[in-house]
């Protein structure tokens, strides 16, 4: 299937299919990812970390622009680490953690707390298998930290509808969910009900 063909001593034809295999082996390089485990310490990992960060990122920032379009400029909030932005009565940093995108829908009194994952998708039973752990297993699960941020702005609905201006606070409802850039296996998983929107389908899920 993929034969190696020595000519001489120096030249060795490599089979078509040897060929792309390598391409698609290496090339997780580009989306910040190593086919081989690496010391956390390592200089590849660390350089393939700065890649991996620079991607979720650019992911945060285009979902921020496509909310921006969808709802009003001031209605969307991004990438919330200091709290005091919110409100000058909560902490810079609250437990909850960082709030990739906060938005409101006017029309619709919802609001939107969203994390953004740009998560590699992979295809073996033991990928599957952790990428649905990542998502749902334990206190430092995505959900679970993705809950804590949807209770704390449940718990400060009216502080968060005074920051967008809100005078009416009673029937506003609090929606969470995924943004990501591909599909996930977490999404299928039927032990507990999250969405994962993709984020061309931002714009159905927001004004839904």
């Amino acid at each position: 299937v993929s034969p190696f063909i020595k000519l001489n001593e120096n030249k060795i034809l490599y089979g078509n299919q040897v060929v792309n295999n390598s391409l698609k082996f290496w090339e997780r390089l580009i989306y910040g990812e190593f086919p081989f485990q690496l010391s956390k310490q390592s200089l590849i990992q660390k350089a393939l970390n700065s890649i991996h960060r620079d991607i979720d990122l650019e992911l945060e920032k285009d979902a921020e622009e496509k909310a921006i379009k969808i709802l009003g400029k001031y209605n969307v909030e991004a990438r919330i680490s200091n709290f005091k932005r919110l409100s000058p009565n909560y902490n810079k940093n609250e437990s909850c953690g960082e709030i990739d995108l906060l938005c409101i829908n006017r029309n619709t009194f919802q609001i939107f707390v969203l994390d953004a994952k740009n998560i590699n998708v992979k295809i073996s039973l033991y990928q599957m298998r952790q990428n649905i752990d990542e998502f749902y297993k334990g206190e430092k699960s995505y959900y679970s930290k993705l809950m804590k941020k949807k209770k704390f702005i449940e718990d400060n609905r009216s502080e968060i509808l005074n920051h967008f201006n809100i005078t009416e606070h009673k029937d506003w409802k609090v929606k969470e969910g995924f943004i990501t850039s591909s599909y996930l296996f977490a999404k299928y998983f039927a032990g507990i009900k999250v969405d994962f929107v993709l984020l061309e389908e931002l714009d159905g899920f927001l004004n839904n």
